[in-house]
């Protein structure tokens, strides 16, 4: 990624991150409500394990790969 659009990019992540909690914390207090709170609890702890899981199998770029100019 070239350094002129790193901060593109970090604003992008940090949106998208606020934007998908403000839709999921109603849901999440609904299941709470509907069921209990450890139910609603469990997505919380279940899904970021997930992605961690996952991310695993993503390799480290290489420096040369870091900052190919777009072209």
């Amino acid at each position: 990624m070239r350094k002129s659009r790193l901060s593109a990019a970090s604003g992008v992540t940090l949106g998208l991150t606020v934007s998908v909690g403000g839709l999921a914390a109603p849901a999440l207090g609904a299941l709470a409500d509907t069921a209990s709170l450890r139910t609603a609890l469990v997505p919380l702890i279940v899904l970021p394990a997930l992605g961690g899981l996952l991310l695993r199998g993503l390799r480290e770029p290489t420096p040369a790969e870091r900052l190919v100019p777009a072209g």
